[in-house]
C-alpha cells in the first residue's frame, strides 16, 4: 500500500515598505512562503497578523544557505528547544521578536512538520501551541521535500524579477493622481517558478 505524503511547493510574498512622518518605518521584504497541499502555510497560520515574513529572503543568500541546512535536518534547529523558525521578524529575523516555529522530523523517506506554533525566547507565556494544534502534521516525500527546501533556497532570482517588474504603488498613485486606489493581489503575492 502506497502512503499518502503532501505537496510542497513555494510562492514569494511580499511585505510592503511603509514610512512614517516621524522617519520610522517597515522595510520592504520579499520571501517565501510554503504551499501545502496547494494552501498558503503563511494564510493558514495567519503570520501576517504578528507582522511575519518567510525565513527565506531575498537579502539573506548566507543565511538562506544556513535555513536550507537546517530544513534538510543537515544542521541542529535554531532553537534550543529543538524548533525551527518558519516565519519569523521581517526587520531582524530573531526569535526575540516573536516567530511562527514548527517542529521537522526526518525519517529515511520523509520530512514531517509538526507542532505548529508561535513563541520567542524571552517569555514562555507566550508560546502558543493551542491556536496551531489543527494544523498538520504534515508529511512530505524525501526526495520532493529536498528539491523545494533547494528551490527556497536559490529563491532569489524570482523574487528579483518579481521586484523589477511590479510598479511600486506610490509611482501608480503618482500616475493616477488622488484617485482611490484598490491594489490587485498580484501588488502582494507572485509565485515563484
Amino acid at each position: 500500500m502506497k502512503q499518502r505524503y503532501d505537496t510542497l511547493d513555494i510562492r514569494i510574498i511580499h511585505r510592503p515598505a511603509e514610512l512614517n512622518a516621524d522617519g520610522s518605518g517597515k522595510h520592504e521584504r520579499f520571501t517565501v512562503d510554503f504551499l501545502v497541499n496547494g494552501q498558503s502555510l503563511y494564510e493558514l497560520l495567519s503570520a501576517h497578523r504578528f507582522d511575519l515574513v518567510g525565513r527565506f529572503s531575498q537579502d539573506a543568500q548566507a543565511w538562506n544557505e544556513e535555513s536550507a541546512n537546517i530544513f534538510l535536518k543537515k544542521q541542529s534547529a535554531d532553537l534550543e528547544n529543538g524548533r525551527i523558525m518558519l516565519y519569523v521578524c521581517p526587520e531582524c529575523g530573531d526569535i526575540g521578536c516573536g516567530a511562527i516555529t514548527v517542529t521537522i522530523i526526518k525519517s529515511d523517506n520523509s520530512f514531517t512538520w509538526t507542532e505548529f506554533g508561535y513563541e520567542n525566547n524571552y517569555d514562555p507565556q507566550m508560546m502558543d501551541l493551542d491556536s496551531y494544534r489543527a494544523v498538520g502534521p504534515f508529511r512530505f516525500q524525501f526526495d520532493e521535500y529536498s528539491e523545494v527546501i533547494e528551490k527556497a533556497n536559490e529563491g532569489t532570482p524570482p523574487m528579483r524579477r518579481a521586484k523589477e517588474v511590479r510598479t511600486p504603488p506610490r509611482l501608480l498613485h503618482q500616475k493616477l493622481g488622488r484617485a482611490q486606489i484598490k491594489l490587485p493581489n498580484s501588488f502582494q503575492l507572485w509565485q515563484a517558478s
